[in-house]
């Protein structure tokens, strides 16, 4: 009788490859079903929305307009600001978009506000950092609807 050699590693593998199949089917489920808290921010109901422009000087003042060029403000020394949009407008130069298309300011309810840009599509929960920082943002959103 012939007995056959079997590959010592045999076992290992075939537990190896089960374990993956299982992770990514877990992975899979988790995502497809379990909703995350910024998917539930995305579903909730929109109180205002403002499309805005905003304008970096070369003094470290930004100003903000509403979509038919209209002035609204100029922010001076708000570093959470200049920082927050620039990361967004990074994304837009990637994309080779500049500052002719605006950012929407949304006010959910229950109080969220987000700062989204509807060209890269990335949004920023501006309510998560804090109020001493998203006041900026309020009082643009208490300046009148659009």
């Amino acid at each position: 009788m012939r007995q056959e050699k079997r590959d010592p590693m045999l076992p290992f593998v075939r537990v190896v490859i089960l374990s993956l199949i299982l992770v990514l089917m877990s992975i899979w489920v988790f995502k497809n079903y379990f909703k995350s808290e910024n998917s539930k921010i995305n579903s909730s109901e929109i109180v205002t929305l403002k499309k805005l422009h905003f304008y970096d000087h070369p003094d470290g003042s930004i100003r903000i307009t509403e979509v038919d060029g209209s002035l609204i403000t100029f922010i001076k020394g708000e570093a959470f600001v200049r920082i927050l949009l620039r990361n967004l407008v990074r994304d837009r130069i990637s994309i080779g978009v500049g500052p002719e298309e605006p950012f929407e300011l949304i006010a959910r309810k229950g109080g969220l506000l987000s700062l989204r840009d509807p060209i890269s599509d990335m949004h920023v929960d501006v309510t998560a950092f804090g109020q001493s920082n998203s006041k900026v943002f309020m009082q643009l959103i208490k300046g009148g609807d659009s």
